[in-house]
């Protein structure tokens, strides 16, 4: 007997946790995962419309960012390889969540030999976009992890922490 697959809702209720929570030391925003230090405290309790306004920002991020150095050509193929390599992943993510979580995999097991020569991002169902030189594994990932933080920092200051005022007329 073959279970029916989970809705998208059902499997994006799993925490997008990376294991780098550095919200346990004061930051706002997770250096892992990317979500705000009040996310992860209440992601127990959040209803699953709640968790996927999470996963909307994180993805919505991934993809501006990653867009800006990465052009995914063959999804599958990036599936694929994150499959091949067992790593956790839902299928229903955008591919350019799944291109962030390839290089978070990849960041924590390619060998130290390899991170500072040309990444070959054709073996991934990917290709560079035109303005961008090819960079090292290492450059890139330094270069879209810091990128990612920052906005979603950015994103946090004036979302949270200093929401818009509106000022009576």
């Amino acid at each position: 007997m073959t279970a029916n697959p989970p809705d998208l809702m059902t499997l994006k209720t799993h925490s997008p946790c990376l294991g780098i929570c550095s919200t346990t030391y004061g930051d706002q925003v997770c250096r892992g995962c990317k979500r705000y230090c009040h996310e992860i405290a209440d992601w127990l309790r959040y209803q699953p419309s709640q968790k996927d306004r999470v996963w909307q920002r994180l993805e919505n991020t991934a993809a501006q960012i990653i867009g800006n150095y990465l052009l995914i050509v063959d999804a599958k193929k990036l599936q694929a390889c994150l499959q091949q390599l067992s790593h956790r992943h839902i299928p229903q993510q955008s591919d350019y969540y799944h291109v962030l979580l390839l290089l978070h995999h990849l960041s924590s097991r390619i060998s130290p030999n390899t991170k500072h020569q040309p990444f070959n991002i054709t073996d991934y169902g990917l290709q560079w976009q035109i303005s961008i030189p090819p960079l090292s594994f290492i450059e890139l990932w330094r270069q879209i992890d810091h990128q990612l933080l920052t906005l979603t920092i950015a994103l946090y200051d004036r979302q949270i922490e200093r929401p818009m005022q509106i000022t009576p007329t």
